[in-house]
């Protein structure tokens, strides 16, 4: 999803229309590196490489880039007392109340500086479980506006997460959510589906961008960009971060909808993953059609009932 006020502000889609590096062009060496090495999909000949970028000098890049520093380190000194003025501390006051929602350290180093090239995440939540859909999101963080506390989903409380989630889709510049079904999940495997789900987040997102991150050691196949898989990145990357948050929010909130129609399942409580309590309910409960059927524990079930009837 675009955000087109904040894109149309944005002044690196300014000169996207239709720009191609070719071998003359001083940027041609640093893109056509960065695809090489980064992008699954090989390209045949180097003089096919076209990327859409702003290009800048290198003076006006670092300006930007110090200038992003600045607003972040000015809102991070605006963080240490609930109601600060001009005189607050002039005072010699101690705060009220410290704001807990700390901000994270991100220790990547990016390939490309992200003032010239568009760089997004994406993570996806919902492999471990019995059933459901993957998850996935992809998100165009907006680098002259920050967002405090982003981390990875597992590390937040779900109330973070939520309010997390509403100000990511405020502040970022383009988020997409992409699904792939329990069946879909059954045909292709999970590591499939969920690098399909990856997949179809990036192209929701309607953004062209040039490089993709990827929370794991897989990218997504089929993507017209530069993809680089992160270990563990959806806590050293904001971006896979974000995605991370929205993938996990989205996939609870459809959990939620599922417990109200199939309060007797739990799966609000468990969230389709195979605890004792969910176990042993599916012992005494229909297979649904939410369930993963090649999934070890409902596979097995299966057999059994398939058995027991025809006995």
């Amino acid at each position: 999803m675009v955000k087109k006020k904040t894109l149309e502000s944005l002044d690196l889609f300014a000169p996207l229309e239709g720009q191609e590096l070719t071998e003359d062009n001083q940027d041609f060496t640093q893109v056509s590196k960065l695809v090489s090495l980064t992008n699954p999909q090989k390209l045949e000949g180097k003089s096919k490489v076209k990327s859409k970028i702003k290009t800048q000098d290198l003076q006006a890049s670092q300006a930007l880039s110090e200038g992003v520093k600045d607003n972040l380190n000015e809102d991070l000194n605006n963080l240490s007392f609930e109601d600060q003025g001009p005189s607050f501390k002039e005072q010699g006051k101690k705060p009220s109340r410290k704001v807990t929602f700390k901000p994270t350290s991100f220790d990547y180093i990016y390939p490309v500086d992200k003032s010239l090239y568009l760089v997004c995440g994406a993570d996806e939540a919902g492999r471990g479980p019995l059933m459901g859909n993957v998850v996935a999101a992809c998100v165009l963080l907006d680098p002259k506006n920050p967002i405090l506390g982003l981390n990875d989903s597992k590390k937040l409380t779900e109330k973070k997460r939520e309010a997390l989630e509403i100000e990511i889709k405020e502040k970022a510049l383009a988020f997409g959510i992409g699904k792939c079904s329990p069946e879909e999940i059954d045909n292709l495997n999970i590591l499939h589906a969920a690098l399909e789900a990856m997949r179809r987040a990036y192209f929701a997102m309607g953004v062209e961008c040039n490089l993709l991150l990827v929370d794991g050691n897989k990218v997504p196949p089929n993507l017209p960009l530069a993809c680089e898989a992160v270990v563990k990145g959806d806590a050293k990357v904001e971006e896979i971060a974000a995605a991370s948050i929205l993938a996990k929010v989205e996939r609870d909130r459809e959990l939620y909808e599922l417990d109200k129609l199939y309060p007797q399942y739990g799966f609000a409580k468990h969230k389709g993953y195979p605890t004792k309590a969910h176990l042993e309910a599916l012992e005494h409960l229909p297979i649904l059609p939410c369930y993963r059927k090649s999934y070890r524990p409902v596979r097995e079930l299966l057999k059994r009932r398939e058995a027991d009837h025809a006995l």
